[in-house]
């Protein structure tokens, strides 16, 4: 369409708004303002002629100057979607708009958006290939083109689906103490989590999820056969399961020592008694401290004692004692502790232990070789100090127990208490015995790699001036070769 030379408004290149009073023939009606300029960038929101590229308000459709049809912002897209595709991909499509490329942008479920992409004038879907595994993300898109950005679409969401997770491998379980089991296994390839199952007889359960390679199952019955199963599952899918292992829950703890009690009987040692009502432990743990100090492990003894002697105390100085038994499924509470002193030194006690005693074991050699219920006959010579007035006392205790090599006591007889003999004035006593090796003493001793037990000895005795003296000794046993 050509128009009229006299054109009555102002071109004004900077874009400022004139009034036009008369329209050429055949040109669109001009009775409103108009914005008109040159500028080389489009202006959101208003109207441009592709030809002289002069910018009008949205009311204007037509050039004032060639009549060509103006330019105008896009709409907004409608009918966004998105769908879950292969892998870690999420296809997006809308109805395009014409003559306009598509923006598209992403943000996760919290945060800010951010572009991803751009589809050309036309195209009606995208493919993000970028997305967050099994994250929830949403979508918006715009349309653009040389005039401007349109609104945005409606959001859409959807979820990158990761790929199928492997089966996991190398499976594992282990007994812990307390009744539970361990569980470790080998990450396969595929993010996700870890699906634990348990059959306690013919039908398995889920007992509990992770995200890594362990799992602890607490809680179980003691002494109870468990089997176990594993698999990975992600939003992808679920792997198979693992085949399944078996194990074993350990044996339930044993109950605590009752009744303990401690008394000093010489400037060195400590005797401690108590009740056991446990049927099921392994070892009977004795812990020491001085009332300063922390608490150590001071004896490990065999099931089934109730006395204990401790030696090589040092003398008028108080001691706390607790026990606890133990068994592969654990340990037992602590008992009550109980607070002991030794006999003091020094010429303020009554009782005192004279450094010139002796004890000579004869008629035995060092080393016996015996067989399960077979004796040890041996005398003891006790020798102590004489001095003028009477010296004659009695042998008060005496107590033995059997060590391996390695010093852990496999049993510890009852103190003997009453009147083994009289200690004659003369400072010479003494002591027939025939000690046996038991024989689930020597099955013991076996059971831990050793042929041999050392029988340890020992005997207490008062003076009638208060003196008391404690002797020990050791005989060492080895074990015939069992049949």
């Amino acid at each position: 369409m050509k128009l009229s030379p006299f054109l009555l408004s102002s071109v004004i290149s900077t874009g400022v708004v004139a009034t036009s009073a008369i329209s050429a023939p055949g040109a669109p009606s001009k009775s409103s303002k108009q914005v008109v300029g040159r500028g080389s960038q489009p202006v959101s929101g208003r109207h441009v002629c592709p030809k002289c590229r002069k910018l009008y308000a949205p009311s204007f459709r037509f050039c004032e100057v060639d009549g060509a049809a103006l330019l105008t912002p896009p709409k907004a897209p409608m009918g966004l979607s998105a769908l879950s595709g292969k892998s870690s991909e999420v296809i997006l499509t809308w109805k395009a708009v014409p003559n306009a490329a598509t923006v598209i942008e992403r943000k996760r479920s919290t945060g800010a958006y951010q572009a991803v992409g751009k589809a050309v004038p036309g195209a009606d879907a995208f493919t993000d290939r970028t997305a967050p595994l099994g994250e929830r993300v949403i979508y918006r898109v715009r349309a653009v083109n040389s005039i401007g950005g349109s609104p945005y679409s409606s959001e859409a969401e959807s979820l990158a689906v990761p790929p199928a997770p492997g089966v996991p491998e190398a499976l594992v379980a282990s007994a812990l103490p307390g009744a539970r089991i361990a569980l470790s296994w080998r990450v396969a390839k595929g993010p996700g989590s870890f699906e634990i199952q348990r059959r306690n007889g013919t039908l398995f359960e889920t007992v509990g999820t992770t995200s890594d390679g362990r799992f602890t199952d607490a809680g179980l019955a003691p002494e109870t056969a468990y089997a176990y199963r594993i698999r990975a599952v992600n939003p992808g899918g679920n792997s198979d399961f693992t085949s399944e292992v078996g194990v074993t829950s350990l044996v339930a703890a044993p109950a605590s020592p009752q009744n303990l009690l401690a008394q000093g009987i010489s400037q060195s040692q400590i005797r401690l008694e108590w009740t056991d009502l446990a049927t099921n432990e392994e070892q009977v743990l004795v812990e020491r401290k001085e009332p300063q100090g922390a608490f150590a492990q001071v004896a490990e003894l065999e099931d089934g004692l109730t006395t204990y002697v401790d030696h090589a105390l040092k003398p008028g100085v108080k001691y706390i004692y607790r026990m606890r038994t133990a068994n592969k499924g654990g340990f037992s509470n602590y008992t009550a502790e109980q607070v002991v002193e030794t006999i003091p030194d020094g010429p303020a006690s009554e009782e005192r232990e004279p450094a010139d005693r002796t004890l000579t074991v004869r008629a035995v050699p060092s080393r016996a070789l015996l067989a399960p219920g077979e004796v040890v006959p041996v005398e003891f010579q006790f020798r102590y100090p004489t001095s003028s007035g009477d010296q004659s006392g009695q042998m008060q205790e005496r107590w033995y127990a059997f060590v391996t090599p390695d010093g852990k006591e496999l049993m510890r007889a009852a103190n003997v208490i009453g009147t083994p003999g009289e200690l004659p004035a003369n400072g010479s006593w003494s002591w027939k015995d025939r000690p046996m090796l038991p024989g689930d003493v020597a099955k013991k001793a076996r059971e831990r790699g050793f042929n041999a037990v050392m029988l340890r000895q020992s005997y207490r005795g008062k003076r009638a001036d208060g003196t008391v003296m404690v002797w020990s000794t050791t005989i060492t046993m080895e074990l015939k070769p069992a049949k």
